[in-house]
């Protein structure tokens, strides 16, 4: 349209001019077919612009409709799962109770029996339907505790290690006894309470010494308890000179119904769930267990539970837990989904002089934290991986792990709630030491594995994989495009290829071309000499270089 508007609209004149003759015709009419030229070319990239633009915004109409689609339906998902889980708690609670009333029942009248006085093979009898009833007792708790969701809802969660300890070996010694062993306990003096629930912490020690006893025929049975290095948890070891873990079998402990040993599992009516029960109880409380086995020589059972009053970072020892003076002056960020929380943490540091800025969604956290500074962002257990991986996001990070949660894998600092004031202080005086020994700190690394990882649990190893390949390409355009301007001088361009640059490496954490990419893009604006912007340029091609080898290196199928 636009070409024959122009023709028809330039074309008489060019011929009038043409027929006319003369050299100042001639030239004005050269004139009028070059600037019909320059006219359709514009026209027709207007054109192709418009074209492009509409097709975007359909394109994103579209986008918004399916993700308002998609947050609909994983809302009623969300909502089925909530129902789902209400459902199996009840169902959980009605059908304990509806098994262990008559159990208990018939396991009050079987040991009345066996006390009466009755002939020896009817004492046998009553014996062996005592040892059933309680094998299937423990059974049906195994399996209560294996598929409960809400951990009993207790809120204790204070417990002397050493007096769980002793409570246990009294309570196994007479068996210990029964089959000639010996059953010892040792502790130091001076051990730290344990963050956990005490019959949680006796649940666990209980399945790991009856099993050490079952799977020991002589010798002994040790319970140890010892403090980390750090003082920040304490190590339960139960370790006996037992048989030993098959090699074939080690993988399997851990998993419900899958008894280590099933010919001994058989002969103890073993169903497999104690090792999967005590995992569980110990993963719910922060803790981590494990074993160290040698066929023939004994095995060692080991789990272990965060101190009471300790925050959990990657390096540097318990200090004084009463004395700590409240940092001021710092501008802090702080997501929470419990408001009850959020109140406490307010309380405990915006009378000091302290800017706390309070978000209620993760989309605002991650905005806020993009676009304004802030010395630390305060934020629940749950949401700390996901916040680590948005892009834009460069604050430290103090997670708050709640009864439950699961720590997470990226972050700077964890905290248990509740928390002591001094607890939470001295973590933001640590944040805040670290901030100012980094202010001369060298470049980052090409990529970071940690926000790496998140993403492979967000969207998987496939989805991330094509994202890496389309990233790669587009950056490789970008970088050969930028090269190519700075070779011909075109500043402008170039700082807005360094600004996509900075978009396409900032969404997936690439730390060190975005900074790269970004301090061209300053110095594009301010119109510094060309010899700075060209160094600069080429540290932008090279931060690309080093990230592309350390994506492919981490993901070679990328390549």
């Amino acid at each position: 349209a636009y070409t024959v508007h122009t023709v028809f609209a330039l074309g008489p004149l060019v011929a009038l001019l043409i027929w006319q003759g003369g050299i100042y015709a001639d030239c004005a009419a050269i004139l009028c077919v070059l600037f019909a030229c320059v006219l359709i070319s514009y026209c027709s990239g207007m054109a192709r612009l418009l074209d492009e633009s509409l097709t975007l915004r359909n394109e994103n109409g579209q986008l918004i409709v399916r993700l308002q689609r998609e947050k609909g339906e994983a809302i009623n998902a969300r909502d089925a799962a909530e129902t789902s889980g209400h459902a199996k708690s009840a169902f959980i609670a009605n059908i304990s109770h509806e098994l262990r009333t008559p159990l208990n029942a018939l396991l009050g009248m079987a040991q009345l029996l066996e006390r009466a006085e009755m002939p020896k093979q009817q004492n046998d009898h009553v014996k062996v339907m005592l040892q059933a009833g309680r094998g299937l007792q423990t059974l049906i708790d195994d399996v209560i505790a294996l598929t409960r969701d809400d951990i009993d809802q207790l809120e204790d969660e204070d417990c002397d290690p050493v007096h769980a300890a002793r409570s246990i070996t009294r309570l196994l010694q007479p068996r210990a006894w029964e089959k000639r062993l010996r059953l010892t306990l040792s502790a130091p003096n001076g051990l730290p309470r344990v963050a956990a629930d005490p019959r949680k912490v006796r649940q666990v020690l209980l399945k790991l010494t009856d099993n050490a006893l079952k799977f020991t025929e002589r010798g002994l049975v040790e319970i140890r308890l010892e403090e980390s290095d750090d003082g920040r948890s304490v190590r339960f070891c139960v370790t006996d000179t037992g048989a030993g873990v098959p090699a074939e079998t080690a993988h399997l402990l851990f998993k419900p119904f899958t008894p280590g040993d099933s010919s001994y599992a058989r002969k103890e009516q073993g169903a497999g769930l104690g090792l999967a029960v005590a995992k569980r109880v110990v993963e719910q409380a922060g803790g981590e267990i494990g074993f160290i086995s040698k066929p023939g020589e004994g095995a060692q059972f080991f789990f272990t539970l965060p101190a009471r009053g300790t925050a959990v970072s990657a390096g540097g020892a318990r200090g004084d837990e009463t004395q700590q003076a409240p940092p001021a002056g710092l501008s802090l960020l702080l997501f929470t989904h419990i408001p009850a929380v959020a109140d406490t943490l307010a309380n405990l540091l915006e009378p000091f002089g302290n800017r706390l800025v309070r978000t209620d969604s993760m989309a605002e956290a991650v905005e806020r934290a993009a676009k304004d500074h802030f010395d630390a962002i305060i934020t629940g257990a749950g949401d700390a991986d996901m916040l680590a991986a948005a892009p834009g996001v460069k604050a430290p990070l103090l997670a708050v792990l709640l009864r439950g949660d699961r720590a997470p894998a990226a972050t700077d600092l964890l905290l248990r709630w509740p928390l002591e004031a001094a607890q939470l202080y001295r973590a933001l005086h640590e944040i805040d030491g670290q901030q100012g020994d980094e202010d001369g700190a060298e470049i980052p690394a090409a990529i970071d594995p940690v926000i790496f990882s998140t993403l492979e649990k967000s969207v998987g190893v496939k989805t991330l994989v094509e994202i890496l390949q389309c990233y790669i390409v587009n950056a490789e355009q970008l970088t050969n495009a930028l090269a190519e301007a700075c070779a011909a001088e075109k500043w402008d361009d170039a700082g807005r290829l360094a600004q996509d640059i900075v978009g396409a490496a900032g969404g997936l954490g690439l730390a060190a071309i975005t900074q790269a990419a970004r301090e061209f893009a300053r110095l594009a604006r301010e119109g510094e000499n060309r010899h700075e912007l060209r160094n600069v340029a080429q540290m932008v091609v090279g931060e690309h270089i080093r990230a592309r080898k350390a994506l492919i290196h981490l993901y070679p199928d990328a390549a």
